[in-house]
């Protein structure tokens, strides 16, 4: 079977709105979670190392997306469509494959995780 990739862009200010509504669809409860479970990944190897907790926030949160893919299918179509250049229907056409490797690609980007890494630094600053 011959798969497709998709080429998504690098993520800029604009796209935190998407990011925002798609997370707030996952609930803020799943996303408290995604960043215990980082933390306490990160605990368990002796580290205050604050980028670890933005790729297992990413990690955990790709994990989250796809248990959530059907409340999300909108969001997640339209911030991909955005982020390849393409439209939310051919999204949906894509092969399973081509898809999931899309979003695993959004969330393990570097970018995504820098967002995550910013929020992680941010909260530390105000504990």
């Amino acid at each position: 079977m011959d798969e497709k990739t998709l080429t998504l862009r690098k993520l800029c200010a604009d796209d935190m709105f998407s990011m925002m509504r798609l997370l707030s669809k996952i609930g803020v409860q799943d996303i408290k979670r995604c960043f215990v479970a980082a933390n306490v990944a990160n605990a368990l190897k002796g580290g205050e190392d604050v980028e670890c907790v933005g790729m297992n926030v990413a990690l955990e949160l790709a994990g989250l997306l796809l248990e959530k893919l059907p409340d999300c299918k909108g969001e997640i179509y339209a911030l991909l469509a955005d982020l390849s250049g393409t439209k939310a229907e051919e999204i949906a056409a894509l092969d399973m494959g081509t898809f999931t490797n899309a979003v695993l690609d959004l969330v393990t980007a570097e970018d995504f995780r820098d967002f995550f890494t910013a929020v992680m630094k941010r909260f530390k600053r105000e504990k």
